[in-house]
């Protein structure tokens, strides 16, 4: 403060727009004295500021008079800038509302009709079924000398209030109307006094109220009206400025008894009522969507935290363990096939290893990281390193897995089906391994290449999905996609060619809204990469019509579905074959046909089992896909479902499948040894014999096991050799 040119006893403070503008303020001339001033920025963002410290980057202007802004003052609805309100429209939701009544002045009066009333096709029907009246409007139930006579034409039933605003929803709620609303105008503030509102209306005409008080009017077009709102901080506003979702007055004393909108956590937004909880943040500090009514978490429900924890802990147990058991077996492969067998097995595993630690890490930072304040943090997670990798491990596995249970399904059907051709039974030479190595390698490659390619920053026009800006730029809120950014550029640079914008174009001209001399470079931007689409950050597998990723995710799509088809098609070969070259096997008499139709009818399950999972797992979701992409359905939120429950479960189903030799698989096996011979003996009559078996058993039926962990029986195995070889393969 200083001792302004007026007599004053006390200094005054000034604003700090008055510092170095040219016109000395105070006595001493010390707010034009620029040496004693901190100052800020640069050229045309050169200002004086109180304390070095408080130096931000602003709002660049394209305006001749105003060079910028601050950052804070970005869409407030007060076009200090010019055009920064428009492009705020771009950028962020404009609530469409009803807040004017539709005015007629017949005979010296002011007729105000509300919407409900208006006559017009789309009332038409309504209208049949409701009877509107006419009613004298006073909303100050006093009555004022000179004020124009108004009636209000309104439907004579009561109607809920929550999406009207402005003028409208003061006469409604005022004059009784509203269902659950209440009148917002303070009945201590109306009429005005003859001196409210200073340094407005200089217009204005003093009149009396009830010839005991003196007010004020003011001419509207043909008549003098004194409809007008007090503020707190004595300022006036128009009837249609009140409950409009605004803070008109500065002090948002004109929202604050409105019961038509949700307030965010801030206290500076107002938005309708139906913003909150609908999906979509709309709040600065996303407290529309992230409250105690509706905030998300990366797995939103205990169904899935737990499924996550289930499946990650099964599918990372026996994977590892079908890994450690496949590594030490695949020394002691002494044939072409059994090796490419337990090559493939392993290839299996370590996909699914993968999913596995993709969802014990997706748990770990749901439960023990993020927990409830991930609504909070959602941006910074779908932008983040970590996100990424794990939705790179994830589509890693899954593929991998993929292409290994194909080629293990063609492996095993020329084992069977064309078993001569195939030399499956010529012993391992330096070449097959070679080529087995290749082929390994090559799978490796495709999943890894699958996974990382939508992580190139040579082709982010592809695959990104969006910006997060900083958090201080109140000019976005979330995750800003390519069309929202190029809408915003047009409406700051004015016409721009009708073409579709590079992500490092959009860049650079959006750096060129803010000046850069402070922080404001350190996160002005973070992109939204491909597995950011989501929390549990999966492949974006449901896209639409319009995004560039479509291709790249139909073709993956595509290939799927012809490895199951694959799939499907080999195991029905094999199930067939098998099924055919035991046939002379099955019709034998004694303990050798009973263990063949036995057998048969285990492989029978198994396969039906295999085609069965695959079918469940990728069937039903590609379908989805397909109706998502073509607007059927909006399946955006079954992205959680499909990441933690049906696409992983073939994680741990696969062990179990496709390695007899897991524990829980050898467990179930002993066990199941045990009581059968118990049971046999039982039925003998014979329980310390049957105790005593319970515990050998298992010893003396089971088999000399392969390294590919077929059983070799010896009981069909001459009889078989008066048959093709491929009688006594096993699957």
């Amino acid at each position: 403060g200083c001792y302004r040119k007026y007599a004053h006893e006390s200094k005054l403070s000034i604003p700090i727009l008055w510092v170095g503008d040219g016109v000395t303020d105070c006595v001493d001339g010390s707010d034009e004295d620029l040496a004693s001033w901190e100052s800020c920025g640069s050229e045309k963002t050169h200002r004086f500021v109180k304390e070095k410290t408080s130096c931000i980057d602003v709002y660049i202007c394209q305006n001749e008079k105003v060079h910028y802004i601050e950052l804070g003052s970005l869409c407030d609805g007060v076009g200090n800038c010019g055009n920064e309100n428009q492009i705020c429209r771009t950028t962020q939701r404009t609530p469409s509302v009803f807040r004017e009544l539709t005015r007629l002045r017949k005979h010296g009066i002011n007729y105000f009709e509300t919407h409900h009333c208006t006559k017009g096709l789309e009332n038409l029907e309504r209208l049949k079924n409701e009877i509107c009246i006419e009613k004298l409007v006073n909303l100050v139930s006093e009555t004022i000398l000179g004020h124009a006579r108004s009636i209000l034409i309104a439907p004579a039933a009561k109607y809920s209030c929550k999406f009207m605003y402005g003028e409208l929803y003061i006469y409604m709620s005022c004059l009784g109307y509203c269902r659950e609303s209440g009148c917002p105008l303070n009945d201590s503030l109306i009429p005005l006094v003859h001196n409210a509102c200073p340094r407005q209306y200089p217009q204005r005409v003093f009149t009396l109220v009830d010839n005991t008080a003196l007010t004020f009017l003011v001419r509207k077009e043909k008549s003098y009206a004194n409809d007008f709102f007090l503020c707190e901080n004595n300022v006036c506003i128009d009837y249609n400025m009140v409950c409009n979702l605004v803070d008109d007055c500065g002090d948002a004393s004109d929202e604050k008894s409105c019961e038509n909108h949700f307030l965010c956590t801030d206290g500076k937004q107002f938005l309708p009522l139906n913003q909150k909880c609908d999906g979509t943040i709309d709040c600065k500090d996303f407290s529309d969507e992230c409250n105690e009514e509706c905030s998300k978490r990366i797995l939103s429900g205990s169904i899935y935290r737990f499924f996550a924890w289930f499946i990650g802990s099964f599918a990372v147990f026996l994977n590892l363990e079908s890994m450690i058991g496949s590594l030490k077996k695949l020394r002691d492969c002494e044939k072409a096939l059994q090796l490419s067998n337990r090559m493939m097995i392993l290839l299996i595993s370590l996909g699914d290893f993968c999913v596995g630690v993709y969802l014990l890490a997706i748990a770990v930072f749901d439960t023990f990281v993020f927990k409830e304040s991930y609504c909070f943090h959602q941006y910074s997670w779908l932008t983040s390193l970590n996100c990424a990798i794990l939705g790179s491990l994830n589509t890693f596995g899954s593929q991998l897995s993929v292409f290994s249970m194909t080629s293990l399904s063609i492996h095993r059907l020329c084992g069977i089906v064309i078993r001569d051709n195939y030399r499956s039974q010529k012993p391992v030479s330096r070449s097959d391994k070679l080529i087995l190595l290749i082929q390994s390698t090559a799978f490796a490659l495709i999943a890894i290449a699958t996974a990382l390619v939508p992580l190139l920053t040579s082709l982010e026009d592809y695959f990104v999905n969006g910006l997060v800006y900083h958090d201080s730029i109140a000019l976005f809120i979330g995750m800003v996609d390519k069309r929202m950014n190029t809408n915003a550029l047009s409406a700051y640079y004015g016409r721009m060619k009708d073409e579709v914008l590079s992500w490092e174009l959009i860049n650079e001209m959006m750096y060129r809204l803010f000046s850069h001399d402070y922080n404001l470079d350190s996160g002005f931007q973070r992109k939204v990469h491909f597995y950011g689409n989501d929390g549990v950050c999966l492949f974006k597998y449901f896209v639409e019509k319009d995004d560039p990723q479509r291709i790249y995710v139909f073709v993956l799509l595509t290939i799927n579905i012809f490895c199951f088809l694959a799939i499907s098609v080999c195991y029905t070969g094999i199930g067939y074959s098998a099924f055919r070259s035991s046939k002379y096997l099955a019709r034998a008499v004694g303990p050798t046909g009973q263990e063949v139709r036995q057998r048969n009818k285990k492989m029978q399950r198994r396969i039906i089992v295999l085609i069965m999972t695959d079918f469940l797992c990728w069937v039903p979701f590609i379908t989805i896909c397909f109706l998502h992409h073509g607007d059927v359905i909006d399946a955006r939120f079954l992205y959680i479902t499909f990441s933690i429950i049906f696409l992983p479960i073939n994680s741990v189903i696969n062990p179990l499948l496709y390695d007899d030799d897991t524990m829980i698989i050898q467990a179930v096996k002993s066990i199941s040894l045990g009581f059968s011979s118990q049971l046999r003996f039982l039925a003998r009559y014979n329980p310390r014999v049957a105790f005593q078996r319970f515990f050998t058993s298992t010893k003396r039926e089971k088999r000399e096991e392969k390294c590919d962990g077929e059983i070799e029986r010896s009981q069909i195995s001459n009889v078989s050799n008066q048959r093709p070889a491929n009688a006594e393969t096993r699957f």
